[in-house]
């Protein structure tokens, strides 16, 4: 056979294997069904390891918030509530951010199979879309899996797409290939030029811009590919021009998701000083490669299980050891405080820390970025004994066998108590915690309120009489976006409290007010024309006639109180202070409240009373001491006030 009829035989038999080829079934995801059905579309919610699983990444930011749960946890549920918010394009289940809402074709055989009556909160849950979109995901169904396609390359122009830092003081400026390492969302921080969070646009020409919904983006690096979430690594927030991503590394500032809380971030251990090829959105307009070199700084990743730092309210100071000597030209600052070199394992600070305060310390250097972590001071004594005082006040509420929340804060005040390191930071954090769950068990506080030139009056429901209430203030405040002015505040002297400037007829105001044994009362109150002075007089006087008939109507309080002298060696003060229980009160009717006062400078200078206790302080010398200690009960319902005075003496022998 000749070498030309040798070719064409070859030929033919290409040809014929790929037309047999071109016969077998698609293996890809394709506008038809595999039966040849028809394609129906619909939009649907897609957890996100279903959403990422064709794009086969490297590491994908999901965790496991609940058992069983593969989610994105955030601060507050209202702020993914929508999609137009800072969780544009997700679902939730009204605890957490499950994944992404897209739309998805699927053939009228698969159709068949979708579950019907799940919520809007449920996986998969869908709703028919009238038209066809223009990108979507394909759903396969088989054995009860469900499979979805990558959605197809976008078509727009990316032209005026990039990567990288907006100038602070003109946004029109770009700066290619940068990220911030001190934003606070992550450790890095990537901004998406020509993508607009103020009017979810995307920009694909001069003069065009198309509304963009962004279900998910990916970092591409040489060695992997990286998934990002809502909330946790997109930002969608409206105080920003441009679209950011974040993320954080294993040694980085410490951060943790969901704005400081829940666990440390462990994903993307491989990104600590990697170099990005690129970043792939995936929109609403079709997948979007933007295709720049970015080079992050590297964190160091060294052992930092020796760094200790810690913080005394005593003292003007930070004591730091432990850090690793790779570390060059260190400087430390802990933020509010100021900071500088550390010499002799302290850090000088220009004032003393404050008790419940959680401080950021930022150790810099000339070779890597800066590393921070966070320090309080030591848990109080006056902390331990609220502690323990709201612990009582909990178990004496009523329903508290029931109540599961407030046993769980109980439990956790009695764990920080026998806590060695705990601070002072978490205990006014659960302090505060305690007091809220407290009141929720007080009784609902109804009733309404008019607000009349300078006067407020209030008019109160259930039988309940201003008397009822213990320690009552009021807020006045005018909204303003997501804060507040407070107009007027104070302490409430009846159900008609003249306040010192009278509002602006017809503006509404938020009145709250507090007391200690109601739920605290929020709403609002519309500023009207002042009420006749005879009307105000008349109410006045009711009142006053009110309260004078409910003090006649208490009893005696029965109070008492009892002191101790005491004696002590100056010997023993040399060394160090002494204190002791120097008074004790018994069977008070309502708050309980202290003034103590020296009966002259020495003792003043000896002698230091609180809440029952004294305090003799280190080197007092010989001689006799005294301190006048009035105990005053605010009384309650059914007892009056009450108001003992007590001298105490203290001997220095």
């Amino acid at each position: 056979m000749s070498l030309r009829k040798l070719q064409h035989k070859f030929i033919a038999v290409l040809l014929a294997v790929a037309l047999a080829i071109t016969m077998i079934p698609s293996l890809s995801f394709a506008a038809e069904g595999d039966s040849g059905d028809s394609m129906k579309y619909v939009s649907m919610n897609v957890p996100y390891r279903d959403f990422y699983a064709p794009y086969n990444l490297t590491d994908a930011a999901i965790w496991e918030v609940a058992p069983g749960i593969d989610a994105v946890s955030t601060a507050t549920t209202t702020k993914f509530m929508g999609t137009t918010g800072l969780a544009n394009g997700t679902w939730n289940d009204g605890s957490y951010i499950r994944g992404v809402k897209i739309p998805v074709a699927v053939s009228e055989a698969d159709y068949a199979k979708l579950t019907a009556g799940l919520t809007e909160n449920d996986p998969y849950y869908f709703t028919d879309l009238a038209e066809s979109p223009s990108y979507y995901s394909t759903l396969q169904i088989g054995d009860g899996s469900y499979q979805f396609s990558a959605i197809q390359k976008s078509q727009i122009n990316t032209t005026y797409l990039g990567l990288g830092d907006l100038d602070d003081d003109d946004n029109s400026v770009f700066v290619p290939g940068a990220v911030d390492l001190d934003d606070g969302y992550g450790d890095y921080q990537l901004t998406i030029k020509g993508i607009s969070n103020t009017d979810r646009t995307i920009q694909t020409d001069a003069d065009t811009y198309e509304v963009c919904t962004i279900y998910g983006a990916i970092l591409n690096t040489a060695d992997g590919t990286y998934g990002m979430t809502a909330l946790e690594n997109l930002w969608f927030g409206s105080r920003r021009p441009n679209v950011e991503i974040a993320w954080s590394v294993p040694g980085g500032q410490n951060l943790k998701r969901g704005h400081g809380k829940g666990d440390v971030y462990y994903q993307f251990k491989d990104l600590n000083g990697a170099t990005l090829t690129g970043v792939t959105l995936i929109t609403n307009l079709g997948v979007i490669d933007i295709n720049q070199e970015v080079q992050c700084a590297k964190y160091y990743d060294g052992d930092l299980s020796n760094l200790s730092l810690s913080i005394s309210s005593d003292a003007a100071v930070l004591n730091v050891s432990g850090i690793p000597a790779e570390l060059k030209d260190v400087t430390v600052t802990v933020d509010n405080l100021g900071g500088g070199a550390v010499e002799s394992d302290q850090v000088a600070l220009k004032r003393k820390p404050s008790d419940g305060v959680s401080y950021t310390v930022t150790i810099s250097s000339s070779n890597y970025p800066d590393i921070t972590r966070t320090v309080s001071t030591p848990i109080s004594q006056s902390q331990k004994e609220e502690l323990k005082a709201l612990t009582t006040k909990a178990q004496a509420t009523s329903g508290y066998d029931t109540n599961a929340d407030l046993k769980e804060h109980v439990q956790e005040a009695v764990e920080l108590l026998n806590t060695a390191d705990a601070t002072s930071y978490e205990a006014a954090t659960l302090i505060g915690e305690l007091q809220e769950k407290i009141k929720k068990t007080y009784p609902v506080l109804n009733l309404s309120a008019a607000l009349n030139g300078s006067v407020l009056s209030l008019t109160l429901s259930d039988g309940v009489k201003f008397t009822d209430l213990v320690n009552p203030t009021y807020t006045l405040s005018i909204p303003e976006g997501r804060r507040s002015t407070v107009f007027a505040s104070g302490a409430l002297t009846g159900l008609a409290t003249t306040l010192a400037a009278a509002p602006e007829i017809g503006t509404e105001y938020t009145l709250s007010i507090v007391t200690d044994n109601y739920q605290d009362f929020s709403g609002t109150v519309v500023a009207q024309e002042e009420a006749k002075q005879e009307e105000v007089k008349q109410e006045e006087v009711k009142q006053e006639a009110g309260k004078q008939e409910a003090v006649k109507q208490k009893a005696a309080n029965p109070m008492t109180v009892k002191t101790v002298a005491k004696t002590l060696k100056a010997k023993k003060l040399k060394k160090k202070a002494q204190s002791f229980k120097a008074l004790t009160v018994s069977k008070a009717q309502g708050k309980v409240t202290y003034t103590a006062k020296a009966v002259n400078a020495k003792s003043k200078k000896a002698l230091k009373f609180s809440k029952g206790k004294i305090t003799v302080k280190k080197g007092t010398k010989k001689g006799t001491y005294k301190i006048k200690v009035t105990v005053k009960a605010a009384g309650s319902n059914n007892y009056k006030a009450a108001s003992i005075a007590k001298t105490i003496t203290v001997k220095v022998k």
